[in-house]
């Protein structure tokens, strides 16, 4: 009876292999694999048996009737020995023994009853039907294909779908042709577990900066560490600048960043000791919100307020205070109870100023100056809003 590749079988086997040896990241080290099952599998380079043999390459090839490599199995010991030949390029080598360990871990050798997997000892079609799922096996070891299909999903090009592909797995050109073609297919085999265990691996291939090399967030236009708006993506680069660990889920801050004041309203967009934000504002005429960690704005590219303020990021380094002066005031209208200036109580209801002295009782800010565009002349302040007595 002929055998049929089973492809949902052989992407199981191959995220079960990845979640058995923890791994944590992209592009897959094979030797972490290799060495969780270091006393079972022993990879061994062609050049190195060719020193050992005295054979040349060629001679090599022939002999194992295979460029790329093969996979030897000792049903004695139950070990077994993957030969690749790594003359070629890193990449072709990395499927290479990927490919191989399908075969292992699929038990392509038990199944035949044979140590060597070679057209010898295999009928033809069973041969082929074999390296199917040891290929099926390999690019979802190497490219799991959720991983694969956001990483796709930032291009609309297929020849940059495939770059990124490559650099993001470290996989030939031809291997990312074939990922990219199949990935739908793929994506079919896919259980909610499989999914689960792929979504923990991080991907080290990022957007990043051209200009400082910080991993760009998701949807910014700007770098938000140096505000460059020149884009690469690369596999290594520098981390995001450290967020501020001290704010609440609505992404305004238990304690100011820059003078550790606690008391704030609600509605406190600044606070009221030294007047720096409660988020992290642009300085940009739209006043983008940007996280915490962001010296530059990510959408307009301009200063942000804690880039501008020199915020310290670190909660240890910033002590929480509450600031205890000022006078008593109603805290509904914030007219305030005693004259700061001169002391007197006695206020009527509807008073605004003090009656000894002619002092404000409500402390307001400053307000914003207006002008009258046609005869270009200054008309006063609006928006003098009232504030706490110790609001600075």
């Amino acid at each position: 009876m002929s055998y049929f590749a089973n492809y949902r079988f052989a992407t199981e086997k191959a995220i079960e292999v990845l979640e058995d040896s923890d791994i944590t990241q992209a592009p897959v080290l094979l030797r972490d694999i290799i060495s969780r099952y270091s006393g079972e599998i022993k990879p061994v380079r062609y050049t190195k048996l060719m020193r050992q043999s005295g054979l040349a390459l060629e001679a090599l090839i022939h002999m194992f009737g295979s460029e790329l490599g093969f996979c030897a199995y000792e049903p004695q010991t139950g070990h077994y020995i993957i030969y690749y030949n790594d003359t070629l390029s890193d990449a072709l080598c990395r499927f290479t023994v990927a490919h191989e360990l399908g075969h292992i871990f699929l038990q392509h050798h038990q199944k035949i009853g044979t140590g060597v997997l070679t057209r010898t000892f295999v009928p033809e079609d069973d041969y082929l039907e074999y390296e199917k799922e040891a290929n099926v096996f390999a690019r979802n070891l190497l490219s799991p294909a959720p991983l694969a299909f956001d990483i796709i999903n930032r291009d609309e090009h297929y020849n940059e779908r495939c770059i990124d592909l490559q650099n993001a797995f470290f996989i030939s050109e031809k291997a990312s042709q074939v990922r990219l073609n199949y990935i739908h297919r793929d994506l079919q085999d896919y259980n909610e577990t499989m999914k689960a265990v792929v979504g923990k691996i991080h991907m080290l291939y990022q957007r990043t900066c051209s200009e400082c090399n910080t991993v760009i967030p998701d949807g910014a236009a700007f770098c938000i560490a140096c505000g460059s708006p020149l884009q690469k993506k690369s596999l290594q680069h520098k981390a995001l600048p450290a967020f501020i660990h001290y704010a609440d889920l609505g992404g305004r801050f238990k304690h100011c960043a820059q003078c550790g004041n606690t008391e704030r309203s609600p509605w406190a967009i600044y606070c009221k000791i030294c007047g720096a934000p409660w988020m992290n504002l642009c300085t940009g005429e739209q006043q983008h919100i940007n996280p915490s960690n962001a010296l530059f704005c990510a959408t307009c590219g301009s200063k942000t307020y804690y880039n501008i303020y020199q915020v310290r990021l670190s909660e240890e380094e910033v002590d929480p205070m509450r600031y205890t002066d000022g006078v008593p005031f109603d805290p509904e209208t914030y007219k305030v109870k005693i004259c700061p200036k001169c002391g007197n109580e006695e206020f009527t209801d509807n008073a605004g100023y003090c009656r000894i002295c002619g002092t404000d009782l409500y402390n307001r800010c400053e307000g914003v100056p207006v002008y009258d565009p046609t005869t270009q002349s200054f008309l006063g302040f609006n928006q003098l809003h009232a504030n706490p007595s110790n609001a600075r």
